[in-house]
């Protein structure tokens, strides 16, 4: 289960860049210079999916993490755990693996009465292959998935759910969902967790234990910069996996700044700076697009009418591969781009089972900022089957934001806030906690901008059908 190691022939220290400014690039003098640009830009929007697949595997190499390990979060996670649009409420299994040694198989036990795993088995794209657990193929009953590298040609044994990838590398992301609420509840999900395995079909008869590293609290970047270092994603896609028919345009493109299979990325200064900028500037078409909710499938994005709350944009490839940007004469890249900035969560089968609103805006449509103070009321009790969640994101890194206070979410299943005595809850957002209101805060960082997720895991038939409705984030002038 060896993946290969990312080269790392590009400066990755260089300090990140703030929103809204450019690198210092300079004018872009010739022709040649504004084409690298253009089709920087282009093939960054193209290839976001694949960072994000990648990303968390360079930030475990940075610490000396064995590719062959699979990340876990067996404490409540911190501010410091970057990873894009990561819950907080439940311990989650995820990592990349690659099959271009063989099939893999993952052996998924069946839910028990302390816990329950979801999630997805992806593909570099991060097309879903198939759920796992109670939602996925398994149907909760545990089962093992075999996962059959490109072209394979091979014997494939009975007792398997089977899923042929168009990627040799694979990603997982699960999540252990706890039955009980509270630290003892997290505890016997990670233990759940701890039970599932993994190895190649070629070790069936004897598999190796799964290495378990826990990043729950390290600092780990698990989400790409948006600088030169964005273009060895690429590189490594380019260099390791097969071409699909409908991105052979852009690969013969990439060779303009020097991606071509079979040679080495080594751009000179100059054109380093070309593509810090056009990464950037590629970030921010993002942002943009998720700011005014541009990214958004629906023509009616908002889950309520008279609220700000609103669906991200889902992964239309997965759910029906003739709609929305993946159709039978084009790939709207930059759309998927944007949808997959605001939300990487994908599932084959979209349903009920979870419902994950976004915020980036507050009740006056006012974009929210981490220097402001918010309040959300979530009215009477929430009705959900199993959990629900509010966590506050960075829109520059689409992860927990790092603060002092390391509140980042208040979640159902860490059940120490303040209720009233009709049940609902009152959650606080900004830069300082009210005082007394400590439990109900989470922390945010003055100068960055923010988004807010709203998730109900098992929601009830209340919120299905928009009965319930949740407040908008109201501004606080003065923070009280």
């Amino acid at each position: 289960m060896k993946t290969k190691p990312i080269p790392f022939m590009l400066a990755l220290a260089m300090p990140l860049v703030a929103y809204g400014q450019d690198p210092p690039a300079g004018p872009l003098a010739t022709l040649n210079e504004q084409t690298i640009y253009r089709r920087a830009v282009e093939a960054a929007l193209w290839a976001l999916p694949v960072a994000d697949a990648l990303a968390p595997r360079r930030a475990g190499h940075e610490r000396g993490i064995s590719p062959s390990a699979i990340f876990i979060t067996e404490q409540r996670p911190t501010g410091k755990m970057g990873i894009a649009t990561m819950n907080a409420q439940s311990p989650c299994v995820f990592g990349d693996l690659s099959t271009e040694t063989g099939p893999i198989v993952f052996e998924v036990p069946p839910r028990s009465d302390k816990a329950k795993f979801t999630g997805s088995i992806v593909d570099l794209w991060w097309l879903p292959l198939e759920e796992v657990g109670p939602d996925g193929a398994d149907a909760g009953k545990g089962g093992k998935y075999l996962v059959l590298p490109p072209n394979y040609e091979g014997r494939i044994p009975e007792g398997y759910f089977v899923q042929r990838s168009r990627t040799y590398l694979i990603n997982t992301l699960f999540r252990a969902v706890p039955t009980e609420g509270g630290d003892a509840g997290w505890a016997a999900a990670v233990a759940y967790a701890r039970t599932l395995k993994i190895y190649p079909l070629a070790e069936a008869a004897a598999p190796r234990p799964v290495t378990f590293v826990d990043v729950s609290r390290l600092p780990f970047r698990g989400t790409p910069a948006f600088d030169r270092s964005y273009f060895q994603y690429i590189d490594q896609l380019v260099q390791e996996e097969p071409v699909l028919e409908r991105d052979k345009a852009m690969i013969g493109l990439l060779a303009s700044f020097g991606i071509e299979k079979g040679k080495p990325f080594r751009p000179d200064p100059r054109t380093g700076r070309i593509l810090d900028r056009a990464a950037r500037d590629a970030q921010r078409y993002c942002i943009d697009r998720l700011i005014s909710m541009k990214s958004v499938m629906s023509a009616d994005s908002r889950f309520w009418v008279n609220r700000h709350w609103v669906i991200p944009g889902i992964n239309r490839e997965a759910v029906d591969e003739t709609a929305q940007w993946s159709f039978a004469d084009g790939l709207d890249y930059a759309t998927r781009a944007a949808v997959h900035y605001s939300c990487i969560g994908v599932q084959k089968r979209v349903g009920t089972q979870a419902i994950s609103l976004l915020a980036t805006v507050d009740s006056n449509g006012n974009p929210l900022d981490g220097s402001k103070h918010y309040k959300i009321l979530l009215p009477g009790k929430v009705p959900v089957n199993d959990s629900w969640e509010v966590i506050a994101y960075s829109l520059v890194t689409r992860s927990f934001i790092d603060t002092p206070a390391n509140r980042i979410a208040v979640s159902s299943t860490n059940p120490v806030f303040k209720t009233s005595r009709d049940g609902s809850v009152e959650i606080d957002i900004g830069p300082s906690a009210p005082r007394g209101r400590e439990n109900n805060w989470i922390s945010t960082r003055r100068g960055e901008r923010i988004a807010v997720c709203l998730r109900f895991y098992g929601p009830g038939n209340r919120i299905i059908e928009k009965q319930w409705v949740a407040g908008d984030l109201v501004e606080v002038k003065g923070g009280t």
